[in-house]
């Protein structure tokens, strides 16, 4: 009985939190939040938009609607719009001749012309087509700038006719701006091009009707379309239970504004573009118009007629009117499914999710949350995908989170407290350090990187094979385990990030993740150099015991730019730094061995540190696997420089110079006095070697001084 008695309360519980869900779900879709939820489902329209152009093959343009394009090339050829009337005219000659099956200009000529000769031959050649639909343009009243709104329609005897349109409210305008009325009479009819952006801006609807100075206008693709395919233009065009038919075959859905929600066919260019110059000068076969819909319009940025669409921060306004002919002539509509069908489904799926969360493990309530969720948006893309089917995503996801967080508080402030003792023991299997950084950059945690300037350190224990050796393996754990705890300690000092171990080498970045701007991080890894050498000598002391001689780190350090990040598989990856500034330390860290020096910094680390840090350039190479020379310097200290080192930087510069001159004889005399008060100077030695080496092969007439390292 108790067992029933848990189960029935769990039951209870379940479905209280669903309807809890779905009280707050119907009070937010009704009051403030309603804007803000519908802003996001357009978002999500969008998404579903731009996700099914990627699932899409490569379109072929659509050649029944053919758009003649006042492009780059035609502004170019004809010079600045507008043109001289006349080279509309030779235009309409052309599709007329071509027997165009209606042609639409999706261009306000408006404004009487200079030359009316031009107009009154542009004006001809519309009335001789015959079918040729011109733009208006509805605005509001602006009485600041003495536009009036407007009693009666001028144009009442030449924009089609609608029937009553019941309950549809088109919007509504004061103003109709329009071509001059002879030009007007000549047209075979007039739509507007007005479009209607929703609040963000994004276009994804389209008035096909607006109401102005007491009459119904037509949108220029509809009225284009009804110019076309209507036999009888007399005849008013039909509204029946949410559709216009501006011919009696097709059926055209509108909302109660009389917007048209456009179902986007692709990118720009989806359709056939052809320059308006080379259709002005007849650069096409002939009959290529023939049967065809025509638009003219422009795609040039400078003429501002490009729109934001869900695809496209760039998108011509003409291709939107192409776009709605599109819908309409091949029965391509979005459809929605109507809020009657959607919620029994959604209160019968939140009732499901209560009751079954309440019934299932934390982890197992998870995971059906996590498929609920998907499967919902599976299916909400699916329809569209396949079918153009627009069903509602963001507030059944809403109402379903919303259940499963309210059985998750629930759950924690009753049952789930006791478990609460039992996983803070976790916290003592990790560290809080590492565990504080994972959650505050929980959105960090994922594949990739970023590219910034950095300074990497590389360093290796040298001699590391012959030391390990004398060790026993219990040994060496425990000398390594000091060894790496002591020097990591001193690079974190000076701000490093570790980045890894690699055996006995330490890998260091130095300006990521974390970036302080008051902090010279090529400093601050020099800094840390120099204190890892001089923890060279405690190390020594403390483990002479085991017998691992004299220690030595070997340490390789540049700046420069490298992507840092999360690097390796969606199964573990770790955060560090990669590219070729990144090798470029390692490989400096491996020419110690051959100049026995303990730090090499490169040139663009040098040059970003101050002259308190002591240091003498050594050469200029090119190591393996990079192709430009770079200059190294051996770091030597910090502070004041004393006179022995002085002495030796200045000698050894003055060799440097010598050998680079080419006089390998006086550069090898110069390194000679140098080994005679420092016989273990590691690079005056391998200078000597190399001089006398080129004084027995001289190097080419064209050497640049540039040493080439052939290994790794």
């Amino acid at each position: 009985m108790e067992l029933l008695s848990g189960s029935r309360k769990k039951l209870l519980w379940g479905l209280g939190a669903s309807l809890v869900a779905l009280f707050i779900t119907i009070i937010l879709g009704q009051t403030i939040f309603y804007d803000i939820l519908q802003s996001f489902e357009a978002k999500t329209l969008d998404w579903r938009f731009i996700y099914r152009e990627r699932l899409r093959d490569p379109a072929v343009p659509i050649e029944d609607i053919v758009i003649v394009d006042i492009d780059e090339r035609s502004l170019e050829k004809y010079g600045q719009f507008p043109w001289p009337r006349s080279y509309h005219a030779d235009l309409l000659e052309r599709l007329r001749a071509d027997s165009a099956l209606g042609v639409a200009f999706d261009i306000q000529f408006f404004d009487a012309p200079i030359d009316s000769h031009s107009q009154n031959l542009f004006i001809e050649s519309i009335r001789e087509s015959g079918n040729i639909v011109s733009a208006v343009a509805l605005y509001p009243e602006d009485k600041d700038h003495f536009r009036y709104s407007m009693d009666k329609n001028p144009y009442a005897a030449l924009v089609p006719k609608i029937e009553d349109l019941g309950a549809v409210k088109p919007l509504q305008f004061d103003r109709i701006d329009g071509p001059p009325m002879e030009f007007a009479e000549a047209s075979a009819s007039l739509g507007f091009v007005n479009f209607v952006p929703d609040r963000d801006g994004i276009t994804r609807h389209t008035p096909l009707v607006l109401r102005a100075a007491g009459d119904n206008f037509l949108s220029l693709s509809l009225a284009l379309i009804n110019s076309a395919f209507n036999s009888n233009r007399q005849n008013p065009i039909s509204y029946r239970k949410g559709h216009l038919y501006p011919v009696p075959e097709l059926e055209v859905p509108i909302d109660e504004d009389g917007l048209f929600r456009i179902n986007f066919v692709g990118p720009p260019m989806s359709f056939r573009y052809i320059s308006y110059y080379d259709v002005k000068e007849r650069r096409l076969p002939d009959g290529y118009f023939q049967g065809k819909l025509v638009l003219v319009g422009t795609s040039a940025r400078g003429l501002s007629d490009l729109k934001i669409v869900p695809i496209s921060n760039e998108f011509p306004g003409v291709e939107i009117h192409a776009t709605v002919m599109y819908n309409i002539l091949t029965h391509q509509f979005l459809r929605t499914v109507s809020n009657w069908l959607i919620l029994p489904l959604l209160i019968i799926i939140t009732f499901l999710l209560g009751t079954l969360f309440y019934g299932s493990s934390a982890f197992k309530g998870f995971l059906l949350f996590l498929a609920i969720i998907l499967g919902w948006f599976i299916l909400v893309v699916v329809m569209f995908v396949k079918s153009s089917i627009i069903i509602e995503l963001v507030r059944p996801i809403f109402t379903f989170s919303l259940t499963y967080v309210l059985v998750v508080v629930h759950r924690y402030f009753g049952e789930e407290q006791e478990k609460k003792k039992y996983r803070g023991i976790l916290q003592h299997y990790v560290a809080p350090t590492v565990v504080k950084q994972i959650v505050d950059n929980i959105d960090n945690l994922k594949l990739g990187g970023d590219s910034r300037e950095l300074t990497m350190l590389f360093s290796d224990i040298e001699g590391f094979t012959e030391v390990s050796e004398r060790l026993t393996p219990q040994q060496l754990v425990t000398f390594m385990n000091a060894y790496t705890t002591i020097q990591t300690e001193s690079v974190f000092e000076f701000f490093g990030t570790l980045d890894k171990y690699i055996g006995d080498a330490i890998v260091v970045i130095f300006g990521a993740p974390e970036v302080r701007y008051e902090l010279n991080y090529p400093e601050c890894a020099c800094r840390a150099a120099l204190k890892v050498s001089e923890n060279d000598k405690i190390i020594s002391e403390r483990y002479k015991h085991l017998g691992v001689g004299k220690i030595r780190t070997r340490i390789g350090i540049n700046t420069g730019e490298a992507v840092v990040g999360n690097m390796g598989s969606y199964v573990r990856f770790s955060y560090t730094a990669l590219g070729d500034n990144v090798n470029l330390a390692s490989r400096l860290e491996g020419l110690n061995k051959e100049y026995r020096t303990r730090i090499l910094i490169s040139e663009m680390t040098r040059n970003h540190t101050s002259k308190e840090y002591i240091t003498r350039e050594l050469d200029l190479v090119r190591v393996k696997g990079r192709s430009q020379p770079v200059r190294i310097y051996e770091l030597m200290g910090y502070g004041a420089t004393d006179d022995p080192a002085a002495h030796l930087i200045e000698k050894f510069s003055n060799a440097l110079r010598n050998y680079r001159n080419r006089d390998f004889k006086k550069a090898e005399k110069d390194f000679l006095k140098i080994l005679e008060f420092r016989p273990t100077d590691g690079p005056a030695d391998m200078f000597v070697q190399r001089c006398r080496s080129l004084i027995e092969e001289p190097p080419p007439e064209d050497w640049d001084g540039v040493w080439v390292m052939r290994w790794k």
